[in-house]
Order: structure tokens, then sequence, then C-alpha cells
């Protein structure tokens, strides 16, 4: 068996079965989540905000899934401490909550005339009135998804006919841990979270997805085509990476 690193979570069609676990990596004790897939030929390690996932073959020992975790300590360690610093901010829904919207502040504002669905105007998005915060939270991401179904696919246009490439079906994701994805059948998702961010930076994880149409690594060549696209492309994902627990809020 082989152990494989993954970024995010899996899609497998098998239920796992699951159980929480603790291990110490270089004397830190580590807790994990074991999830056992019937199927499965290797052992994946996934770290997100959640912490840490081990996927695994149903009959995988104990003592396999132990070592492959330790053959990886110095990445699991690394990348545990990269997501402390990346944990979303709590959000507190009330009258006046100020959020981004394409990287500029936005104050939310219930108002008692307003009907129908959220309207942005000057720099207020006014909801129906509400005293519920989760009725609130709810209208402010409906709201978003709304943008982004504008937004995005816009953009990708663009790019697309700029620079020659097959447009690609867009798609509007939850993701909470992965900006962007693509797929073998021209699938492109990008979380309706990028909402959030400046112009640059949706342009640049745009850029990023659709590279990947044509390199699904992270090769030179890859990184070659992103810039061929995006030229300012590090300076926008500097920028992501400072603003991602922003980002990730709600």
């Amino acid at each position: 068996m082989r152990v494989t690193l993954f970024r995010s979570d899996l899609s497998n069609p098998a239920k796992p079965s699951r159980e929480s676990r603790n291990i110490e990596v270089r004397g830190q004790d580590i807790p994990y989540v074991l999830k056992r897939y019937r199927g499965r030929s290797s052992v994946g390690l996934i770290i997100d905000h959640r912490g840490l996932t081990v996927t695994a073959p149903r009959r995988a020992s104990d003592r396999f899934i132990v070592d492959a975790i330790q053959q990886q300590a110095d990445w699991v360690l690394q990348k545990l401490e990269q997501w402390r610093g990346r944990k979303p901010l709590s959000v507190l829904w009330r009258d006046g909550i100020v959020v981004s919207f394409l990287g500029e502040p936005v104050t939310v504002r219930r108002d008692l005339f307003h009907r129908g669905a959220p309207a942005l105007e000057d720099s207020y998005l006014l909801l129906a009135a509400s005293d519920d915060g989760e009725a609130m939270r709810r209208q402010v991401i409906d709201w978003y998804r709304q943008q982004a179904r504008s937004h995005f696919p816009l953009r990708v246009a663009d790019f697309c006919a700029r620079f020659a490439l097959p447009a690609p079906r867009v798609i509007v994701s939850n993701a909470e841990t992965r900006w962007g994805s693509c797929n073998v059948k021209r699938e492109v998702r990008l979380s309706w979270r990028l909402m959030k961010a400046p112009p640059r930076v949706i342009d640049y994880v745009i850029a990023h997805e659709l590279a990947h149409l044509k390199h699904m690594n992270h090769s030179a060549a890859f990184w070659a085509l992103v810039a061929h696209i995006y030229p300012q492309y590090k300076a926008a994902q500097q920028a992501l990476r400072r603003n991602d627990a922003l980002y990730r809020a709600f």
C-alpha cells in the first residue's frame, strides 16, 4: 500500500466507517479522524480547518496507519500549524455588521420597509427585517451566491475569449476549504465565498483553474500557463492567503 497526501476532502461513493483517534507526532498529541473505505488501496492524509483526517482501506492494520502518519510527520505538523493561522473568524449576526464584497466593506442593515431579496445600495446591503441572526446569515449567503452566479461566468468567459481557451462549465460551489476546483468533464467549481475578495484575487483563482484544465498538476508548465493568463498572479495569491480567515468566516 502507498501513502497519498491530499489538500481537501475525498469524494468516494462508498460510505466509510468513522472514528476519532489520537496520535503522538514529534512529542505533540494530535487528534485525528480515521475513515475506512471499502475498496480503497492507499492511506490518505487530509489537513484542513477541521484538523487531520486519515482515509484508509477497510482492512488496513492500525500499525500500518500509524506508520503512514509518522512517515509524514514533518508535513503533518507544518500543515496543522498553517491551518491554525487560518482559523475562520466567528461572526455575530446583528444589524450593522460589516462584510466584504469584492474587497470593499459593506454594512448589513435590516430595513423595516425592505421586501424581497437583499439589495445593495451604495455601501449598504439591505435585508428584510428580522431579529433572527440565522435568518440574516441565510439572506446574506443567498445574496452572495446570486452575485457569484453572475460574476464568475462573465470573468471565465472573458479569460477564455482573450486566450482562445475552450469555455468550461462554471459551477458555484459551497466549498469552505477550496476556492476552486476542476475536473476532466471541463467543469470549473468556484466557491461563492470568493465574492468577498477583490476582483484581482477572483481572477487569479479563475486563471488557476483554467490552467488546470490543461495541466492537472502544479508543474512548471502549469505555473507558466497561470502566469500567461494572469501575470500578476503572485501578488493576488499572497493577498488571498493573507485574508483567508476573513473570507471563510461564514
